[in-house]
């Protein structure tokens, strides 16, 4: 019962910040949409997988949208950062996105090229390395000014002293939108 409740509660409180109110409000998310112009800014967590070894991250993104046919096109930038054992990461990441509104306009899938900047350190050692990939992910809006997404991204890493290799990402991560008004009709 008390489980029940404390789900209850959550939920209240996730619709109450995320704008749509009431937790019956996710019933007409349908109406709400990914305006061009708008300006997503969200934070991520990952669990990162390379050649056998598994670390977590966190990052923040920022990106905005333009209309593209059926659906958006958006660019994106994301900084990062991770820290394994003694090891400091900082990463610079950039993508370009397509995303395409599913019978839903509530939800959208993406695809996006990517590439950056990976500065990761060890004392005072340190190495550039630079990863570029696709991303494949989901955004779903809970109101005008809110959502979540997930995502699972590929990254070959070039420049790395041994050899390129390659790394496997899932993300999870809430946004929050700004200028997502849908224009007046004249």
């Amino acid at each position: 019962m008390a489980a029940v409740k404390c789900r209850r509660a959550i939920a209240i409180v996730v619709s109450a910040v995320l704008g749509s109110g009431t937790p019956g409000a996710a019933a007409t998310r349908g109406a709400q949409t990914l305006a061009p112009g708008a300006i997503e800014i969200g934070m991520s967590g990952a669990l990162v997988a390379v050649e056998g070894s598994v670390r977590a991250s966190l990052a923040a993104r920022a990106g905005t949208f333009i209309a593209a046919g059926p659906g958006r096109l958006g660019f994106e930038v994301e900084p990062g950062w991770s820290h394994v054992g003694e090891l400091d990461g900082l990463d610079l990441g950039g993508a370009l996105t397509w995303q395409l509104a599913t019978g839903s306009s509530a939800d959208a899938f993406f695809v996006a090229v990517a590439g950056g900047w990976r500065e990761e350190w060890l004392g005072s050692f340190h190495q550039a390395r630079f990863p570029l990939g696709l991303n494949v992910g989901c955004r779903a809006l809970f109101s005008r000014r809110g959502g979540i997404r997930a995502e699972y991204r590929y990254r070959r890493l070039l420049h790395d002293p041994v050899a390129a290799f390659s790394e496997h990402q899932v993300l999870v991560g809430v946004s929050l939108l700004f200028r997502n008004d849908t224009p007046t009709a004249p």
